[in-house]
């Protein structure tokens, strides 16, 4: 049944040169997977024929990154080159993405091409799991990497003795075994991707803005400033910003005030089979200023490609390859270490904390990686107290790793929501309190009062109860220092106010209770404490935009609280306030003190250092 599926799409499988075992267990899941792996093709009757060395299954699926789907079989040794070409269509069948398996076929290739060439190993049966463990062993690599090269080569010999009779003295269980354990190496080590010292960024983002009005420039500067202007501001992936087309700017208006953002897939899905995600990222002035220059500048070679790639080189006479848009990593990574060698001659040149070093002409350039940037945002994100649930989406991070680091496990997720909803109701029932900070709090507390008596719900009844009553009518959630209040419409409904507008705290949706002061003032201490080690180290434009900060954390958060925790003084002493609050012991009796600083803040004088 699996001959006749995969003969589908794959044409001249030697299926009688080797054993019956192949393929054998779990055939009609295989049938079905490759069947949803590879469904479509822009050629009617394309086939990829297995006695090629080459093989491009891109055509099943124009609209993906086609060199995911391409993969090379010859330089691997022909004692093992079929096994290989079995390997990645077993893959395929288990539902695994391309990229994944043609990383498998890479590291196993290298390793078994360069046991083979010593005289010792005559085949694949003369090969030991010891003979791997001392070939990957002294590699100089990360942890991370050496985990990746035993989970290959544990796939592959675990395929092998699976699905074939041959004598195989590789235990691949071993090999996964190492593979996890160099794994939590890897995450015991401070592995975390440095973010760009704030001296080198101010350098680098003032010589990129300069450099794009510069019409003296060569266009491929001027584009790659500009590039890396949105890597800056975005902080996207590189192979999604390299993706980005003029038509996904677009514009929506809320209120009376109009944001630009880009609506792009996201070219990093989880199954072989998996559409890519839709996302939504706001873009600034900054942004909007840099892509205005890309459009123009790059007019003329869209027009020769007819395209309408927002990133666009014209060819160099050191490139090799074809530099069809949308352009390749290498090209890019030759004209970005080009273009900071150009724009910042002496700190490309000379070693800076947090940046690397790589190779270029026969020179050391010092240029932050593109993940680099991504922290950047990252970091600047939170720091101006964006919510990590939406650094998370507007991230579009996908790995349970960075899941589980930036949100609450899943398992707990409606019991979290109906806590948040249990507090919030009963804080307007028990206690009086209403939602501040936003201009919507007066309409809110009604519209939650009339929740509450057209319901009947039982604020201290149980959490399935309230989660039941407050369900598809009253959706409340627990944010960063606040609650998410909506009626009616889910985040997952309107993109725009979720991912986009809560990211920059800008969402009408969002509020605060006055017990939120103390994790608002810790959020206050933060900030003071940022902007006084910029003003030591003399970071002057770093100081200024904590010191923003800080004036709007004061007026527009501390302030209206503090006014809360009066109100509800009038009515609780300050042990009934800790008694329901235990929280707020840190800050009901320095409430003064608070204002004070909140005060300073607000009223001062000095706008600049």
């Amino acid at each position: 049944m699996i001959e006749t599926i995969l003969n589908k799409y794959v044409e001249n499988v030697p299926w009688k040169n080797y054993s019956t075992l192949l393929f054998d267990e779990n055939v009609e899941q295989y049938a079905r997977n490759i069947q949803e792996v590879l469904k479509e093709t822009s050629k009617p009757g394309y086939k990829v024929d297995f006695t090629e060395d080459y093989w491009d299954l891109s055509p099943f699926h124009p609209d993906k990154d086609p060199e995911g789907f391409r993969v090379h079989f010859d330089n691997a040794d022909p004692c093992f080159r079929d096994y290989l070409k079995l390997f990645y269509l077993f893959r395929l069948c288990q539902k695994i993405s391309p990229r994944t398996i043609t990383h498998d076929v890479k590291t196993v290739r290298l390793v078994l091409n360069i046991l083979l060439k010593k005289p010792e190993f005559l085949s694949l049966s003369t090969i030991e799991t010891e003979d791997l463990i001392g070939y990957v062993e002294p590699l100089p690599v990360t942890p991370g990497t050496k985990s990746k090269y035993y989970k290959s080569l544990s796939y592959f010999f675990g395929f092998m003795t699976c699905n074939f009779d041959m004598p195989i003295l590789v235990d691949h269980d071993k090999l996964l075994d190492l593979s996890r354990t160099f794994r939590l190496a890897q995450k015991r080590m401070d592995s975390r991707t440095p973010s760009i010292p704030d001296e080198y960024f101010d350098k680098l983002l003032k010589a990129c803005i300069a450099a794009i009005h510069d019409e003296s420039l060569p266009l491929n500067i001027r584009m790659t400033a500009a590039e890396i202007i949105l890597l800056t501001q975005i902080g996207g992936r590189l192979e999604d910003m390299l993706n980005y087309r003029i038509s996904d700017i677009k514009k929506f208006t809320f209120g009376s005030k109009v944001f630009d953002y880009i609506e792009f897939d996201m070219r990093k899905p989880t199954k072989a089979d998996t559409p890519y995600r839709k996302v939504h990222c706001r873009l600034n002035e900054l942004c909007m200023e840099a892509i205005k220059v890309m459009i123009e500048i790059g007019k003329d070679l869209r027009r020769q490609w007819n395209c309408d790639y927002l990133y666009i080189l014209e060819a160099e006479r050191y490139w090799s390859g074809n530099y069809q848009p949308p352009i390749k990593f290498k090209h890019f990574r030759y004209t970005y270490l080009r273009t900071l060698l150009r724009l910042l001659p002496e700190e490309s040149t000379t070693p800076s904390r947090g940046i690397s070093g790589t190779p270029y002409g026969g020179r050391t350039v010092y240029a932050p990686k593109f993940k680099q940037y991504r922290v950047l945002v990252c970091t600047s994100l939170y720091r101006q107290g964006a919510s990590l649930v939406n650094i998370c989406r507007s991230m579009g991070h996908l790995t349970d790793t960075m899941t589980a680091y930036y949100v609450r496990p899943k398992e707990t997720y409606q019991q979290d929501r109906a806590e948040a909803a249990r507090t919030v109701l009963k804080a307007i029932v028990k206690e009086g309190a209403s939602p501040m900070c936003n201009p919507l709090s007066e309409s809110m507390t009604a519209t939650l009062k009339r929740f509450l008596d057209e319901s009947s719900v039982n604020i201290e009844g149980s959490l399935d109860e309230i989660r039941d009553k407050t369900d598809n009518k009253v959706i409340i959630r627990s944010k960063q220092n606040g609650f998410c209040i909506r009626t009616g419409q889910t985040c997952a409904e309107d993109y725009k106010t979720d991912r986009i507008l809560c990211a920059y705290d800008e969402c009408p949706n969002i509020y605060y209770f006055y017990f939120d002061l103390p994790s608002m003032y810790e959020l206050f201490k933060m900030t003071l404490s940022s902007y006084q080690d910029a003003v030591a180290d003399g970071f002057k434009k770093a100081a200024e935009k904590e010191r923003l900060k800080l004036e709007r954390i004061a007026s527009k958060r501390l302030i209206p609280l503090l006014d809360g925790l009066d109100a509800q003084l009038a009515h609780f002493s300050e042990n009934q306030i800790v008694e329901m609050h235990p929280e707020m012991e840190s800050v009901v009796g320095i409430r003064k003190t608070i204002r004070e600083e909140a005060e300073r803040w607000t009223n001062r004088k000095e706008k600049t250092l």
